[in-house]
């Protein structure tokens, strides 16, 4: 292999996002559909959100050590990820909360409970993950996949502090420390959702994720000689663990003493295999370039964060009523789809036009910090 790392935008990165949020469409949205690959996709999709673990490790990480050294190093890059994920979130927060408030809503759909807005708090301050840790899901369902938003902001909290004060060698040493600390918390936990969604639980994709930035960029002849072997041990490794067990889901004993880290892995060599410009990297862009990839990676933010309420708020509902056919969850996505392509043009990008107000010069040099 010739991997090699380039900056720039790479548009197969778009099609890795895209295929997170497709597997997380299919968790969330064709449970009852029972006909492969639909039934598979669905029962295997979680694995979406780890996708996107290790992809948004990868990149923050990059981006952290690329603008290492830069004046305003912290404000840029804490106001970037603010315009980008706040104005969305805190939108879709409102209008939930505002419906909430409705009198009598809960008729509608019980999934409309006024307890929402008691723990209110935890989703303002992105700290909803450890109330589910420690509560439960609970009536919060219509919030639910908002736990994985709150892990990336814990993340995105601390990490700049870590790479700006700490030598990349130091830093692959907290990575490591990290998936150690993940994997002895979930195999404290295994028989509890606190291993799906405690921060220091499934901390082991972003840290991955984040080795990967430091290794394509400091240590790329390692990587040559790791990421093939790292994605057929893991990939044959997962296909076993798949077949011997009663089911594939996320609540699997094996996937949370160590299949979560053996997935991480597995995308992590996957993201390499994007900077290979063998043959291996070659086959792999073609895949991830392909259009529809790249367009639901493009707005992979907006149906996140849509796809869930729309779905429990109202799509359920309606389903129930009139009994419909199961294959009005494909239109259901459209107007997913619709909503969030108009979100992301309409409202999201007033936002992100203001992120190149914090772009930034060179301050000192990246060497005098190691």
């Amino acid at each position: 292999m010739n991997i090699s790392y380039k900056k720039g935008h790479i548009s197969s990165l778009d099609g890795i996002r895209g295929i997170a949020i497709l597997l997380v469409l299919f968790f969330h949205c064709f449970e009852k559909i029972k006909v492969f690959p639909f039934n598979f996709l669905s029962e295997i999709g979680w694995v979406g959100v780890d996708l996107f673990f290790v992809l948004s490790g990868f990149l923050i990480t990059g981006i952290l050590l690329d603008t290492k050294g830069n004046e305003n190093y912290l404000m840029s890059f804490f106001a970037k990820r603010a315009l980008r994920i706040f104005p969305l979130y805190y939108l879709a927060l409102l209008i939930i909360f505002i419906i909430l408030a409705i009198p009598g809503i809960n008729h509608f759909n019980p999934v409309f409970d006024i307890t929402h807005l008691q723990n209110s708090f935890y989703y303002f301050t992105f700290t909803q993950n450890l109330f589910f840790s420690f509560n439960g899901w609970g009536v919060t369902d219509l919030l639910n996949h908002f736990w994985s938003l709150a892990i990336e902001e814990q993340f995105y909290l601390f990490w700049p502090f870590i790479i700006f004060y700490l030598k990349t060698s130091k830093v692959l040493v907290v990575c490591t420390l990290l998936i150690i600390i993940a994997l002895i918390t979930r195999n404290n936990n295994v028989d509890s959702d606190f291993s799906y969604v405690f921060t220091l639980a499934r901390v082991d994709a972003l840290s991955i994720g984040s080795m990967l930035a430091i290794v394509i960029r400091k240590h790329n002849q390692l990587l040559n000689r790791m990421a093939l072997p790292t994605f057929l041990i893991t990939a044959i490794s997962l296909l076993l663990i798949s077949y011997y067990s009663p089911n594939i889901g996320f609540r699997n004993t094996y996937f949370v003493r160590f299949g979560y880290t053996l997935f991480a892995l597995l995308f992590a060599s996957i993201i390499a295999f994007v900077y290979d410009k063998k043959r291996v990297g070659t086959v792999t862009n073609e895949i991830l370039s392909l259009g529809m990839l790249r367009f639901f990676g493009t707005y992979s933010y907006g149906i996140y964060i849509y796809h869930w309420l729309l779905y429990k708020g109202v799509y359920i509902y309606f389903e129930n009523k009139y009994v419909f056919s199961k294959a009005y969850i494909l239109v259901f996505l459209c107007i997913v789809i619709i909503i969030s392509v108009i979100s992301f043009h309409t409202f999201e990008k007033y936002f992100l036009r203001y992120k190149s107000k914090f772009e930034n010069k060179l301050y000192y040099k990246r060497s005098e910090l190691g």
